[in-house]
């Protein structure tokens, strides 16, 4: 799009006369132009009034204008109806919302160029900048007036609640149709072997007894076997004779709170007289209840909750007492689950496909070659336990032949016409920033696996996401929650998940994601970038987001790999407005980074990419820099990981919005001193192995923003006593430390401070680069602490007793503890994953408790040089699906107890002593071993990549 203070962008008139139509349906019409543009006039107006100087005025009335406007766009979704004007309504307020973006981004580069300016140049070109705002403020009193039209045209809308939108897509989330349910008998737990397991440990933990009744909630699709499993628990005898007062009540759509009080009364015989229907009124029939049950320990079962309303008018019946009661909450809303118990994160009954997968290997046997169409099955079942368990037990009657396999691919491809009918429903129904992120996935290849660290910052640097300013969480946190909203509504499949439940990798379903690139198109969100879409779209061929995908098929094919011989003018008519650039050029040799930087070079030279957002270069090998890439001010993530880059340009401090600098996994070791200067910086990843020198000025950082802290060198040379207190908002950090013992109690009295923390890596080091003491306090008060790598000796050993009750993943790695770990680690009741590796333990004997572990899936022993016995009590590691045992070289016989770990899976072994070996194959087929389990004796994945991989 051309400059709009040029004559040619003079605004036409966009808005029919009136009286062209009656109403004005905004369904397919989005705000996030209108959303990004209020954000950017606010912060300027709040932050940089020099900047407006003598504009301020206009900028608060369109301001103004554009908040009422987005406030209709966001009611006027839900609305219904059609009209034949529609198209060109929408194509018109497209237009008026890029043509605003334009104007606003316009004006404040000029202004900032102008900044920059000495006193004379200032002073000569006084008279231009005079007719610069002049002509702005022609153009804001235009964009005004044009929406004065739209409001007029639009009378009859009517403010309401725009989260009614998620609950009607909540509705009409799919259920599967009847092709495999002749497969599936009444009450059948295939798949949902592990969450029976769980759920029912944490119902009989006597520990957990507290001062109200424990919550536990079950989230899933319909069809996913929620009823069937909580039924299978509800039953179970042991529960029964724990809960001697039950009750079970189904909730659903046309929820009556008297009718289910009266239930339950009479379920658990509570002898409440209820004879009269208007006595006793709701609120005394909830005190009498709760009363009877004040004494009792119950489990009340709520099936079919829908909206968090239905919490709050059954709560008051459920009194706080010490007995260890529980109640089930089963719903398809993840935020009901969320509601009702916010410290307790809810059972999903929705498998990643790594998890999809596994289970699949668990049912079946799968022949190296139909692996590919195996794993297409399993996408195509959508996450469920139960469908995919359901496909295994087909599959497992026919032959294993990639023609019968296919066959059975190709009726779930027909069956999910009808799941396409629904999610297409649910999409529609989304609101608009829910489908702007949708529409950020057209950006990624089809089977490419989104790490979601990646996608959430990409989505606050595009400004996608807001802040809530009644609530101290930040966008980042929002954008989580945006993604889950999709994941719920099965709108995004999630690939892998990360030890805590949250997800790791991502992608948009296969049988959505035609229609939504599609949409993204139409809605100007995304731009066509070959020449025959492009000639058959009103908008031209202007691309503000562009993903390289080296596809010859796009005309930014030529303009980045080929011999740049197109003309400025006609470079500019494509790239003037580009603000999002992605490549996905991962080839070998020099050829990547010279084609970049070429494009990135030529693109500033004729004043290109001034708008620029997003610049993300990741695995593009050694992109060559241009040293102009300083006057990309507008830039908020610059991402260069795997990139193996050398160096940056000197003229990176004048990216002083930047939000996320990934620098992980380059040979970059020294930022420079001008690095400070990025206030805005939220994200900031380091090259650990590289040990990139983390200095801070002495006195106050000037980071104060700052939420990722990983990968960073710190030193004796490394002021920390004052600097690192400022930065408080940490969630990630990642330090390799080179410390003197008064340093590191600095450091570990900082490290207390970050109430915030989630994630923490610490690696201590000597002069030699060797591992060195690591000297910490007791974390317990870290109650968001959810991982934790410790590398070192641990000179404070009272550490591993009073680590924080959510800590999901643990690894202890040359620690030095001569105490057997095992006996309070057991106690974590959340842990997942267990590594301890390199003499993490340095004694000779270990055990398991009875009860302990109660959700670790995964525990990895290597190089444990010491040990000798290994004592597992039978309940102890209840759901262990994977044992790791390498290089415990002492360790002579099979761990006693082993045979009581019903779910183990996979049992891998590697540098084993052969005596050790020979046993375990002799006694691997013997009725008292675990006969399903695979002894694997193969090197595993390599230790740096399993512990790190998560960040």
């Amino acid at each position: 799009m051309s400059n709009p203070y040029s004559k040619r962008a003079t605004m036409e008139p966009l808005i029919p006369k009136r009286g062209m139509i009656r109403r004005v349906i905004f369904r397919e019409i989005s705000d996030l132009t209108v959303r990004k543009n209020v954000k950017v006039i606010t912060d300027l107006i709040v932050r940089e009034s020099a900047l407006l100087r003598g504009s301020e005025d206009q900028f608060i009335e369109i301001e103004k204008d554009l908040r009422e406007l987005q406030s209709m766009l966001t009611v006027a979704e839900a609305m219904e109806g059609s009209d034949a004007g529609l198209p060109k309504i929408v194509d018109s307020m497209r237009q008026l919302f890029v043509h605003a973006e334009d104007v606003v981004d316009a004006f404040v580069n000029e202004r900032e160029r102008q900044s920059n300016w000495g006193c004379f140049r200032r002073t000569i070109f006084f008279f231009k900048d005079m007719i610069a705002r002049h002509r702005f403020q022609d153009e804001v009193e235009k964009i005004g007036r044009t929406i004065s039209d739209i409001r007029s045209e639009a009378p009859s809308i009517v403010i309401r609640d725009a989260s009614d939108n998620i609950q009607s897509a909540a509705q009409k989330l799919p259920t599967w149709g009847p092709s495999y349910r002749s497969y599936v008998k009444e009450n059948d737990m295939m798949g949902l072997e592990l969450h029976y397991k769980v759920i029912k440990s944490r119902l009989m933990d006597t520990d957990s007894s507290g001062t109200s009744p424990s919550v536990l909630s079950i989230v899933g699709m319909g069809g996913a076997g929620k009823t069937t499993l909580a039924r299978k628990i509800y039953n179970d005898s042991e529960i029964k004779t724990r809960f001697t007062c039950r009750a079970w009540i189904t909730i659903s759509q046309a929820f009556v709170p008297r009718t289910s009080l009266i239930n339950i009364s009479t379920q658990v015989q509570a002898g409440l007289q209820v004879t009269d229907r208007h006595t006793p009124r709701d609120i005394e029939l909830a005190k009498s209840l709760n009363n009877f049950l004040s004494s009792k320990r119950y489990l009340i079962v709520l099936d079919d909750m829908w909206t968090t309303r239905d919490w709050d008018d059954i709560r008051q019946a459920f009194p706080k007492t010490d007995k260890g009661s529980r109640i089930i909450v089963i719903t398809r809303a993840k935020e009901v689950a969320l509601y009702t118990n916010p410290k307790s994160p809810p059972y999903e009954l929705q498998l990643s496909d790594e998890d999809g997968w596994l289970l699949l290997k668990s049912k079946i046997y799968v022949p190296a070659e139909l692996e590919e169409v195996g794993r297409a099955i399993v996408r195509r079942c959508m996450g469920s336990p139960l469908m995919i368990s359901t496909v295994g037990t087909l599959l497992s009657t026919q032959d294993a032949t990639r023609k019968q396999w296919a066959s059975v691919l190709d009726q779930l491809k027909r069956d999910h016409e009808s799941v396409y009918d629904s999610l297409a429903v649910a999409a529609d129904l989304l609101p608009s920033y829910l489908k702007q992120c949708l529409f950020y996935f057209g950006l990624f290849q089809e089977d490419y696996d989104i790490p979601t660290r990646r996608l959430i910052v990409l989505w606050v640097a595009e400004g996608l996401v807001w802040k809530d300013k009644s609530s101290d969480e930040s966008p980042e946190v929002n954008a989580e929650k945006y993604l889950s909203n999709l994941i719920e509504q099965n709108l995004i499949q999630v690939v892998k998940r990360k030890p805590d439940g949250r997800v790791k990798t991502c992608r948009m379903h296969d049988v959505m994601r035609d229609m939504w690139v599609q949409k993204a198109k139409e809605a100007g969100f995304l731009q066509a970038q070959d020449r025959a879409q492009a000639s058959s779209s009103s908008s031209g061929v202007t691309i503000r987001r562009l993903a390289d995908h080296l596809d010859p098929r796009d005309d930014s094919f030529s303009h980045i790999h080929g011999d740049n011989s197109s003309n400025s003018s006609f470079f500019r008519s494509y790239y003037e407005n580009l603000r999002t650039l992605l490549s996905f050029d991962s080839r070998e040799g020099t050829a990547p980074g010279k084609d970049i930087g070429d494009f990135l070079r030529r693109g500033i030279t004729n004043r290109c990419f001034q708008g620029m957002r997003v610049l993300d270069l990741e695995r593009l090998f050694r992109p060559k820099l241009p040293e102009s890439l300083g006057k990309l001010i507008h830039l908020r993530y610059l991402g260069l990981r795997w990139t193996y880059l050398e160096n940056l340009p000197s003229s990176i401090h004048n990216l002083f919005n930047l939000q996320t600098l990934d620098l992980k996994h380059t040979y970059i070791s020294t930022l420079p001193s001008s690095f400070w200067k990025m206030q805005q910086l939220r994200h900031l990843y380091l090259s650990e192995s590289y040990r990139t020198r983390f200095v801070p000025p002495r006195g106050t950082s000037s980071l104060t923003d700052l939420q990722t802290l990983w990968g960073a060198f710190v030193d004796e040379g490394s002021p920390l006593a004052n600097s690192l207190y400022s930065l408080t908002k940490l969630r990630k950090l990642g330090l390799t430390c080179q410390l003197t013992r008064c340093e590191q109690e600095v450091m570990a009295d900082w490290i207390l401070c970050l109430a915030r923390l989630e994630s923490l890596r610490l690696i201590s080091i000597d002069i030699s680069v060797k591992p060195s003491d690591l000297y910490l306090k007791p974390l317990s008060g870290l109650e968001n602490l959810t991982s934790i790598y410790l590398l070192g000796r641990l000179t404070n050993a009272v550490v591993v007793d009073e680590f924080p009750q959510r800590l999901t993943e643990l690894t202890l790695s040359l620690s030095g503890l001569d105490v057997d770990p095992m006996q309070k680690l057991a106690q974590l009741s959340n842990l997942k994953i267990l590594r301890l590796l390199c003499d993490a333990f340095v004694g000779g004997s270990m055990s398991c408790p009875r009860g302990g572990f109660p959700l670790l899936q995964v525990l990895k022993l290597w190089k444990l040089k010491q040990l000798k016995e290994w004592e597992i009590a039978k309940g102890s590691l209840p759901i262990l699906r994977e044992l790791e045992i390498r290089s415990c070289t002492a360790l002579q016989t099979i761990p006693e107890g082993l045979q009581h770990l019903e779910l183990l899976l996979e049992l891998k072994l590697k540098d084993m002593p052969e005596e050790f070996t020979r046993m375990v194959r002799e006694v691997h087929g013997e009725d008292w071993y675990i006969k399903h389990v695979s002894v694997a004796t193969r090197s595993p994945v390599d230790q740096q990549s399993q512990t790190n991989s998560n960040i």
